[in-house]
């Protein structure tokens, strides 16, 4: 008997122990897994707006630099071909920034803060479209070659 009742003690102790604790404020930063999925989910739109980065960048690069007019004429196919690859790079490079972003991001979710960004060249870029709401950044439309801005 000896023996229940040492059982029916010790549960009993089990279960109001946790009464006393005294509980603490709950901490979740989602501006990481929010930063991830927005990258993601964003990055089509840099290589839809590439005809227009890539007219956009090349005229202030005229304008800026007074080349010579064969200069301007044989640099205009190299450079409408390089700026395309810059955007379609830039927008491959987002998606893996922000998918490798994801786990770490699920990760973080319970702690207070979230670590800074991974690709912090988005950051720094013009975009046709930039707002933060909140915790959650949303680029679209980024011109990779922003050098000019």
């Amino acid at each position: 008997m000896s023996r229940s009742l040492f059982r029916a003690v010790a549960l009993s102790l089990l279960l109001v122990a946790p009464a006393g604790l005294v509980p603490t404020p709950a901490q979740a930063d989602a501006g990481q897994l929010c930063r991830s999925v927005s990258t993601v989910l964003f990055a089509p739109t840099d290589v839809i707006v590439a005809p227009y980065a890539i007219y956009n960048d090349m005229s202030i690069g005229f304008e800026d630099y007074s080349d010579h007019w064969f200069a301007v004429a044989a640099g205009t196919v190299p450079g409408i071909a390089f700026l395309g690859f810059m955007q379609v790079g830039g927008a491959l490079f987002r998606v893996v920034a922000g998918t490798v972003e994801f786990i770490p991001g699920l990760i973080t979710l319970f702690r207070e803060d979230s670590p800074k960004p991974l690709y912090t060249s988005l950051e720094d870029a013009w975009a046709n479209y930039s707002n933060d709401f909140g915790p959650c950044p949303v680029r679209a439309g980024v011109h990779w070659n922003s050098l000019n801005f």
